[in-house]
């Protein structure tokens, strides 16, 4: 059935029958070659259904696409290719494939589902990297700990090795050299990757009511600041360049003049989010007007087009995030902004779609700040989240 919906071009109708079938295995408690081979056959579908089109291509040659009745049909036995330790793959893969349809909720039950499910195996730390996936929920809820948390541990788990329990022979058959190498180009930005997907959001979202109840605001950024030290403690994940920008806007140590000659494009990887966080960080200062904050953060949205357009509904909730900072900084001071509600509705519509750089034209002509035809045009392809290819 779940082919059929695929194949007929119910991706959303798949998903919810191919649910049934994960969970249905999953849930099975005895692991017979029966099951082995099913969980084989499974995991191909799982790992076809939820990669993008440019995915399937460059994987055809270890990914198979489904066929009609290839469950019933007599196909040779592949319970010996079952590797418990990538049991995991299954449950994360279901969970990629909701995000990749924007289906928040189920994305995160199935991130979770990653990683309890392999501790009563073979313990593989590469399971973490799916909750990424359980990022956007987080937000959308405004549960901020647990968005740290789970940045946390995807930044863990792409430091580490998903093949290292493959046997030698299998590592051979799948190439897993080539694998590997495309792993260690990954792993080598990991360690910044939960100050991108995690704290930066969080800190836009603490950031919102400064316009309204600056001292609650100073409150949660001593509490979140509390939370990203104790996450820092001996971790190989970079919280210290967060701590460190957190401390500095909490003791106003963060100046525009500094903030406005970062620009995180020509910068090293680690200064370069350093730079971002700062160009949020800065609205928390009590001097600079908003042409001031706008310029702040400007060129910033290039970096952030290039890094999150990937990232499906994550890219979404970040730029919601910008809107909500910029919608109330317009409604409690309408006075700095051109036309203010017109303004207010075009930056929804603009976040709506995931067009951040949209979203600052639009800001910019409020602001009276002057744009070419060339530079607009470049700020229209600055989105954050790319729409997938069908």
């Amino acid at each position: 059935m779940a082919t059929f919906q695929w194949l007929t071009g119910d991706e959303n109708g798949c998903f919810q029958t191919w649910s049934l079938v994960a969970r249905d295995l999953l849930d099975q408690p005895e692991h017979t070659p029966q099951w082995k081979h099913l969980f084989v056959l499974a995991g191909n579908s799982t790992a076809f259904f939820s990669s993008s089109l440019e995915t399937r291509e460059a994987k055809k040659e270890l990914v198979a696409a489904p066929r009609l009745g290839v469950f019933i049909s007599g196909v040779q036995s592949l319970a010996e290719r079952y590797l418990p330790a990538l049991t995991f793959l299954l449950p994360g893969g279901m969970s990629q494939w909701a995000a990749h349809l924007g289906g928040d909720r189920d994305a995160s039950v199935w991130a979770e589902q990653a990683t309890p499910l392999d501790q009563g195996l073979e313990r593989n730390a590469a399971a973490d990297v799916y909750q990424m996936h359980a990022l956007p929920l987080d937000l959308k809820e405004e549960r901020f700990i647990d968005a740290l948390r789970h940045s946390d541990l995807s930044s863990r788990g792409r430091m580490s090795n998903v093949y290292s329990s493959v046997p030698a022979a299998r590592q051979a058959e799948l190439d897993i050299a080539t694998l590997m190498a495309a792993g260690e180009r990954v792993a080598k930005f990991a360690r910044l990757y939960a100050l991108h997907t995690g704290l930066l959001p969080v800190l836009i979202a603490t950031l919102v009511p400064t316009e309204t109840n600056r001292n609650s605001v100073r409150v949660t950024l001593e509490q979140l600041t509390d939370h990203v030290r104790s996450l820092s403690q001996g971790s190989p994940v970079a919280w210290d360049i967060g701590l460190e920008v957190l401390e500095d806007l909490l003791s106003g140590r963060i100046v525009m003049s500094d903030v406005e000659k970062d620009r995180p494009q020509v910068a090293t990887p680690d200064q370069a989010v350093r730079a971002v966080l700062r160009s949020v960080a800065i609205w928390f200062s009590e001097k600079g007007t908003a042409r001031d904050q706008f310029f702040a953060q400007v060129y910033s949205v290039a970096y952030l087009s290039n890094y999150f357009k990937h990232t499906g509904s994550l890219g979404l909730k970040i730029c919601e995030a910008f809107v909500r900072l910029w919608s109330t900084k317009i409604e409690h001071s309408p006075y700095h902004f051109r036309q203010p509600r017109e303004t207010v509705k075009r930056v929804r519509e603009a976040a709506s779609s995931a067009h951040l750089g949209r979203m600052f034209m639009v800001l910019a002509d409020s602001l009276n700040v002057s744009t070419g035809t060339e530079v607009r045009a470049q700020f229209e392809a600055y989105v954050l989240r790319e729409q997938p290819s069908s």
